[in-house]
């Protein structure tokens, strides 16, 4: 039988069975991650008491950003830097801890995400960890 039950953060023997469906270099979360309250909710799948899933519906922050293509690069450049550092310090004062950003066919750009503002790739997105 197959059961979705409420996760609790503070029995360890949860978050090491969680663990246990995952390599183990995404074992870097502890049991504060999941206990953080930008996760709104934290369920765990069971299947006769043998955890088969876990999920957890995590508050962030995804940057939106619409720059004039027409303008020349060094304006855009500029203008990207005084976005991300007023996002970032937006983010921290309100108690983020990151920031997801999407592209869409613009190599340039992910380029620019990924070496100037140190977000980490995952298929067309990105995520800035702070």
């Amino acid at each position: 039988m197959i059961e979705l039950v409420k996760y609790d953060p503070k029995y360890d023997t949860d978050l090491e069975r969680i663990q246990s469906l995952t390599p183990e270099k995404y074992h870097n979360f502890t049991k504060e991650n999941y206990a953080s309250p930008l996760n709104i909710a934290r369920c765990i799948v069971l299947e006769d008491g043998k955890v088969i899933g876990a999920a957890f519906l995590k508050i962030i922050a995804e940057a939106i950003i619409i720059l004039d293509l027409g303008c020349e690069r060094s304006i855009r450049a500029e203008a990207l830097d005084k976005i991300f550092k007023r996002g970032i310090m937006e983010v921290q004062l309100a108690g983020l801890d990151g920031i997801h950003a999407f592209t869409f066919d613009s190599p340039e750009f992910d380029k620019v995400l990924e070496h100037r503002f140190k977000f980490e790739k995952a298929g067309n997105a990105f995520f800035l960890v702070l």
